[in-house]
């Protein structure tokens, strides 16, 4: 019943694949796998699902806000879009309800920003969401991982943190996962701001 259809969704953004885990691109998909892990759901691609939610792992989940979605988009960064809105098609959730989580080259590494709404900023992911959902009225999380030098944003977007920034990473990917696990439990998008966009 469309009732019991989840009325927040948390989208993250990454490439499929074991090429692509744990590289800098993929933080937000290890950000649903962190909050899946947490309230221990298993994030699957159920047989015949593909109509509801796209190319997609994903778990449906229950909080004192109501079921949730979480989604891992398996569309590859650039087709993001594609199945966020065959989520918000599904489920009926209006797009400030569709919480996107990605990484960010505009923002130092460790640093998390939480915003209501606002451009792609570059970001092929976000750009595909936007496009796809006709809005830009949707929130986002957004997780830096340090600016490359000129020229080198692709090899640096898919390559993995260096040893030395794989605590500082982890740390970051902690706190986006509580974020996440707060507004999935009816937090206040200007309270979780307030709280995490201090550092």
């Amino acid at each position: 019943m469309v009732e019991d259809r989840p009325s927040r969704i948390v989208v993250g953004i990454g490439n499929p694949g074991p090429d692509y885990s744990g590289t800098r691109h993929n933080l937000g998909f290890q950000v649903v796998e962190r909050v899946a892990e947490d309230l221990g759901l298993k994030l699957g691609r159920p047989f015949g699902t593909t109509r509801k939610v796209g190319k997609s792992r994903w778990a449906l989940g229950r909080g004192p806000a109501g079921t949730f979605l979480l989604l891992q988009p398996l569309t590859y960064v650039n087709l993001t879009g594609k199945a966020v809105a065959r989520a918000a098609a599904w489920t009926g959730a209006p797009a400030e309800a569709i919480f996107v989580v990605c990484d960010d080259m505009n923002l130092p590494l460790g640093r998390i920003r939480i915003r209501p709404r606002g451009s792609h900023g570059g970001h092929k992911g976000l750009l595909s969401v936007g496009n796809s959902l006709r809005t830009w009225e949707f929130p986002r999380l957004r997780m830096g991982i340090g600016k490359p030098p000129p020229g080198e944003e692709v090899d640096f977007v898919l390559g993995r943190f260096l040893p030395e920034e794989e605590p500082l990473a982890d740390k970051m990917v902690g706190e986006a996962a509580r974020a996440v696990s707060e507004f999935l439990q009816g937090e206040a998008l200007e309270s979780l701001m307030n709280r995490y966009n201090a550092g």
